[in-house]
């Protein structure tokens, strides 16, 4: 919740890449006010996923209020959660225009922070903190695969690459959010799920039958 010391930039240089997982606060401020996990509002998404945001959606508004969350967030809680979103997205643009590698990481396992869903709020986050939507699709695949070591063989498109990619209804290029727009997903090659209802329901590639749902 501090802007980075002077030198801070080239000290990460030397580093793989920095996660800012902004979207840990953005959960942090939902459980506080009581209000619905990213991606509850978007029940279609990939596999269990959708299932699982709704059923913490489910979960949540079975709690009893928060009366802290509801009477003083308005005030210096408000202000707090709104100054630390402000300085750590600060804090990736800085670090970004210096030359440091982003990457995108959720803190998933976190309260309200689901495994795949929370993916989407990191990436839509990035692009708030500055970041232009092809970088912060970089940050999502070419850097977050070099920095684990995994370059050579996943985070792009190419020969004797992994096939694991999504196909997407929107483009992405045009804002980050249209990534949610996932229609077919593919791994090693693989069908692994499509959207129901869609066109390319029952197609079948490197010999999998899609799984819809």
């Amino acid at each position: 919740d501090r802007s980075p010391s002077r030198g801070l930039g080239d000290v990460y240089k030397r580093q793989p890449a920095y996660c800012a997982a902004l979207s840990l606060s953005h959960a942090a401020e939902r459980l506080f006010r009581r209000r619905a996990p990213v991606g509850a509002e978007r029940p279609q998404q990939p596999g269990p996923t959708g299932a699982r945001t709704a059923a913490l959606a489910s979960l949540l508004a079975a709690l009893p209020p928060n009366p802290r969350g509801r009477a003083t967030l308005a005030a210096p809680f408000a202000a707090r959660f709104a100054a630390q979103r402000h300085t750590a997205a600060l804090n990736v643009l800085r670090l970004h225009m210096a030359g440091v590698p982003i990457v995108v990481g959720t803190g998933a396992g976190a309260p309200l922070q689901v495994h795949g869903a929370a993916i989407f709020d990191e990436m839509e986050a990035l692009q708030q903190a500055g970041l232009r939507p092809l970088e912060v699709l970089r940050a999502a695949s070419v850097n977050g695969h070099a920095a684990l070591g995994l370059g050579e063989t996943r985070g792009t498109l190419g020969a004797g690459m992994r096939a694991d990619l999504v196909v997407l209804r929107d483009d992405p290029s045009d804002d980050i959010g249209n990534m949610r727009s996932i229609m077919l997903v593919l791994k090693d090659g693989c069908v692994a799920w499509a959207r129901p209802g869609s066109r390319l329901e029952g197609v079948r590639l490197g010999g999998a039958p899609v799984t819809p749902g």
